[in-house]
């Protein structure tokens, strides 16, 4: 940006404020030191201060406190050098919300070189601001969700591709060929749920998910659940305890979603329960409302987690789930079958070493007549 030059004749200062009052931006004159003597109508209106209350330094008292510092020391600097200023500042309206605006300033700059004045605008840019933070909010989740998809299909590769190895080579009694067997189909089955996971979620944000519902009985989907994470749980030396519940427990569902979201749930509660402790799952109808609960004794949750424990790639305890793995897509995808059920799903932590609750709430449905 380079600085305007004039004559030594001034120019009409009238004609000159009357097109700053034109413009839709606030607008401003400073003396060559400085010293603000004009702002024009714009910037009155968006302040709601006044010509009359106005004085050098009152467009302080409207500029964010905690920009002020760093705002005065760019302005110096830009005076002592005689060249254009800009930055952005948070400045407050009339109702009290601060925007953000583009602060420019520039000098004009008499034939022999002298600064006679400055002239400054302030273009509001707090819309492009905001796309820019959630930009760069969207950048890191990205950079994290490539980092942790890499990590985590690694892992189970570098498995399968060491036992391939192993096994090809060949010299291995019948126990190591079934070992190795075992974890190529562990790690194989790992990498599929991944993949599952990922398509599930685009499939739930982008609103294709087709649900088939039919009225569906509470306890054998409860059971059926169970049934699926039992060797996860034996594997892990976690009990697992359905506590038995009302026959007449119906809700509207699909019953395959239905039990994917319990799958989910459980498989989230024995990942992060102690060994030798129990996971408990229990169901019983609230007025019109099914409620069906998993509790656990695990490792719990910090209470500033809970309100994102259900966003998609979020790890709660980043250096402590890591040792866990997993995308962080369990949850978010429950929640979303939750919400396409009609129901709500909650987490509840008393703290970390507290183990946690998730309860899921279903609309009831009438059993139907016999």
């Amino acid at each position: 940006m380079t600085s305007a030059t004039c004559t030594a004749d001034e120019p009409d200062q009238q004609a000159l404020r009357a097109l700053l009052d034109s413009m839709p931006q606030p607008a401003w004159i400073t003396e060559h030191d400085g010293t603000t003597i004009w702002h024009n109508q714009p910037w009155y209106r968006y302040t709601g201060t006044s010509p009359a209350l106005s004085h050098a330094d009152s467009w302080q008292q409207v500029c964010a406190p905690e920009a002020l510092a760093a705002l005065t020391a760019r302005w110096d600097q830009a005076r002592l050098n005689s060249q254009p200023y800009e930055m952005e500042v948070p400045i407050r309206s009339a109702s009290g919300e601060f925007r953000w605006f583009l602060a420019r300033a520039q000098p004009v700059v008499l034939g022999n070189g002298r600064v006679l004045r400055w002239l400054g605008t302030c273009t509001d840019v707090d819309q492009l601001r905001r796309v820019r933070v959630e930009a760069a909010g969207y950048a890191r989740i990205k950079d994290q969700l490539l980092s942790t998809l890499s990590h985590e299909l690694r892992t189970p590769l570098t498995a399968i591709l060491g036992w391939a190895q192993v096994l090809r080579r060949g010299g291995r009694d019948a126990a190591d060929l079934q070992r190795g067997l075992q974890t190529i189909e562990r790690n194989a089955r790992l990498q599929v749920q991944l993949i599952e996971d990922l398509l599930d979620m685009s499939s739930l944000s982008g609103g294709r998910l087709q649900l088939q519902l039919r009225s569906t009985a509470v306890q054998p989907l409860l059971a059926a659940a169970v049934a699926q994470q039992q060797t996860l749980a034996s594997a892990a030396a976690i009990e697992l305890e359905l506590a038995a519940c009302e026959a007449q427990l119906m809700v509207l569902g699909d019953s395959e979603r239905l039990q994917q979201l319990l799958g989910k749930l459980l498989h989230n509660a024995i990942k992060f329960s102690t060994p030798g402790s129990r996971v408990r799952v229990h169901a019983w109808r609230e007025g019109s409302t099914i409620c069906i609960c998993i509790d656990d004794h695990g490792i719990g949750i910090v209470p500033g987690d809970l309100p994102h424990i259900f966003e998609p790639f979020h790890q709660a305890n980043p250096g402590l789930s890591r040792n866990y793995g997993g995308l962080g897509l369990g949850l978010a995808i429950a929640r979303q079958l939750a919400e396409l059920h009609h129901g709500m799903l909650s987490a509840e932590s008393a703290g970390l070493g507290q183990g946690a609750r998730f309860t899921l709430r279903l609309p009831a449905q009438a059993p139907a007549p016999e």
